[in-house]
């Protein structure tokens, strides 16, 4: 299910700069900019994510144990995760972080860094 909300990612359209769509509203890694942990990744998860899911924090909120973000192979690990908690979130499964606050421009970041660059 993971897998199928990346895919299903992938193919939304995205008009961001430094983004590029084919015809189809697939993303098109060849000509997107390139976003990885490093340039964007880890920025990403210290602001919006690692309040809860960092390694050190004393104070989960709640989050589980095994979900942490504090390297580039976590990360990797739990894209699927990250990608349908950011990008994907339903009545089934809330956004992340608790109650949303990804702009618009970092939840298309999200979805090219994850779809082709992670």
């Amino acid at each position: 299910m993971a897998v199928l909300a990346l895919v299903f990612a992938a193919c939304v359209a995205a008009q961001d700069e430094g983004t590029s769509s084919n015809s189809t509203g697939a993303l098109d890694c060849e000509t997107s900019s390139v976003i990885t942990y490093d340039t964007f990744g880890r920025g990403f998860l210290a602001a919006y994510c690692n309040g809860c899911h960092g390694g050190a924090v004393a104070n989960r909120r709640g989050a589980p144990g095994d979900v942490v973000f504090d390297n580039a192979e976590d990360a990797s690990m739990l894209a699927d995760r990250i990608a349908v908690r950011v990008l994907q979130a339903d009545d089934e499964l809330p956004p992340m972080p608790p109650g949303g606050g990804v702009t618009p421009d970092d939840r298309e970041r999200v979805r090219v860094w994850l779809t082709c660059f992670h």
